[in-house]
C-alpha cells in the first residue's frame, strides 16, 4: 500500500518541509492459509467430518517500529501488529432426518 500526503499543510509547523518525501515506504505483508477438510458418510443419516485450518501471517510495517511501551508497558492509542500463526481445529457430526 502507498500513501501521498495531501499538501504540506497536512503536517506540523515543525517539520522541516524539505524533508518531506512524496511517498511513505510501502507496507509489506503476507496471509497464507490451509485449509482441510475430511469427511466420511457412515450412512444415509450419518456423517463425521473433521476440520482443519492454518493461517500464518507477517507484516513489515515502517509506521510501527521503535514504537516504546509508555504506561504497564502497553502502548498509548497505538499497538503493535506482530507475525502470528493459528491453528483451528473442528469435529463435525451430521445427522439426517
Amino acid at each position: 500500500m502507498d500513501y501521498a500526503f495531501a499538501s504540506p499543510s497536512a503536517v506540523p509547523r515543525a517539520v522541516d518541509q524539505a524533508s518531506l518525501r512524496d511517498n511513505f515506504q510501502s507496507l509489506h505483508f503476507q496471509d497464507h492459509i490451509l485449509d482441510f477438510q475430511v469427511s466420511y458418510e457412515w450412512a444415509d443419516w450419518i456423517e463425521t467430518s473433521v476440520l482443519y485450518r492454518l493461517q500464518y501471517s507477517t507484516i513489515d510495517d515502517f509506521q510501527q517500529e521503535d514504537l516504546q511501551p509508555r504506561i504497564n508497558q502497553n502502548l498509548l492509542l497505538a499497538h503493535v501488529d506482530d507475525d502470528y500463526t493459528a491453528h483451528v481445529f473442528g469435529i463435525l457430526v451430521a445427522l439426517r432426518f
